[in-house]
């Protein structure tokens, strides 16, 4: 995902050092890395929470990152996640949100709508033994609280602000596929 101009590389999966090719020699990572195309360079970034595989990324606001589900375990043998995590840009911090989403989900598509929603569609939810692909999708919205610098959760209950309505179902499930909203 792009935001100020720089783009963030977060989670997914790489070989540990000096292994064959093989799926047991796989790790999820946590880490974040920024490329600047300005000064063509890379740095790190404080790492996600949870190390994930098959989350997928969004920019929210011109200031804000977030990532949603994927797996904690390269190929999907341990757990899919239900979890949303934003990332501040200028306090390079990551904070888990709550509300989880309705269902977890790996390698589905994401798109910002506006400043505080991402409709999440598809993936692969659930556990291991649910490998079919998702036609649902939702309305994730970002709990008010999260929007300033979070010291200590709120004691409230979050809510979801929603304009449409929180679910809907495509005529095909799919994974690994893209979305993107375009204000025209």
């Amino acid at each position: 995902a792009v935001l100020g101009g720089k783009v963030y590389i977060v989670g997914g999966c790489s070989l540990r050092d000096g292994a064959p090719p093989e799926e047991d020699f796989m790790e999820t990572l946590r880490s974040c890395e920024v490329f600047d195309p300005a000064t063509d360079s890379w740095e790190q970034c404080s790492p996600v929470n949870t190390p994930r595989a098959g989350g997928r990324v969004v920019t929210l606001g011109g200031k804000f990152l977030a990532v949603v589900g994927g797996c904690d375990d390269v190929f999907g043998r341990s757990e899919v996640l239900a979890t949303v995590e934003l990332f501040d840009s200028t306090t390079d911090r990551w904070t888990l949100l709550e509300p989880q989403l309705s269902v977890p989900r790996t390698t589905a598509a994401v798109a910002a709508l506006g400043d505080r929603e991402i409709l999440v569609f598809g993936g692969t939810p659930g556990t291991p033994s649910h490998t079919w692909s998702a036609n649902s999708c939702e309305v994730y919205g970002i709990p008010e609280q999260n929007k300033r610098q979070e010291v200590e959760p709120s004691k409230e209950e979050p809510t979801r602000k929603l304009e449409a309505p929180p679910a809907c179902s495509a005529m095909e499930g799919r994974m690994g596929c893209q979305a993107v909203a375009i204000d025209l």
